[in-house]
């Protein structure tokens, strides 16, 4: 599944607090996204750079983020890509994974993760 852009101001204490979500020892990765997605989230690219189907590049902090979902009885991952420098989310993948027995994966919107990603989003 694709990574969902965030761009939002949003720190780990926050999450963990908030959500009582579980932050390991980052990756530090390169990840792209598509221009057209991240032209409204990310003020600070430079937009003269780009073409509309252009791939935007960014080095970031990656955590395989696990939650304890009381619901559906199972410990749940998801990978969230951060800018620890400013305590910004880039992005959050969109595939959700069990972490306890088969590792399925579920789009985001059917577990908690959905929940979390639109409280970021109205922060």
């Amino acid at each position: 599944m694709a990574l969902i852009p965030v761009f939002k101001e949003c720190t780990r204490e926050y999450l963990m607090e908030n959500w009582e979500v579980e932050f390991p020892l980052s990756d530090w990765v390169s990840i792209e996204l598509p221009f057209k997605d991240v032209i409204e989230l990310d003020k600070e690219i430079d937009s003269s750079l780009f073409e509309i189907d252009d791939k935007v590049e960014y080095e970031t902090n990656r955590y395989d983020v696990k939650y304890r979902d009381s619901v559906m009885g199972k410990t749940i991952s998801v990978y969230v890509y951060m800018d620890e420098s400013s305590s910004k989310i880039i992005a959050i993948d969109g595939a959700v994974q069990d972490c306890e027995k088969d590792y399925t994966t579920y789009p985001i919107e059917k577990t908690p993760f959905a929940d979390m990603l639109q409280d970021i989003r109205n922060k």
